[in-house]
């Protein structure tokens, strides 16, 4: 964020205990308070596929990121990967 507070960032590696997809996700870490939380999640719990490419808003209440997860929204059967955009759970 432009404040410098949330940092976004993308790894395969499991930053959260849910985390057991096997997948790259995108994460929002806060540097006020130390904690990570994925951002790359669905409507029915964790990606099916990867996703990566996160970008914050300057404000930082929203991430961008491409992912070719299907599972992500409901109804997304374009077989393709999409651009989604979600809310900052540190603010929600």
């Amino acid at each position: 964020s432009a404040d410098g507070r949330f940092v976004v960032f993308d790894s395969f590696g499991p930053f959260v205990v849910e985390d057991t997809n096997g997948v790259r996700d995108v994460y929002l870490h806060d540097v006020a308070t130390g904690m990570t939380a994925r951002v790359s999640e669905g409507y029915a719990g964790e990606a099916d596929g990867s996703s990566a490419f996160g970008a914050l808003s300057a404000d930082g209440r929203s991430v961008a990121f491409e992912s070719s997860a299907a599972n992500l929204v409901p109804d997304d059967a374009n077989a393709v990967g999409d651009v989604f955009v979600a809310p900052n759970p540190f603010l929600e």
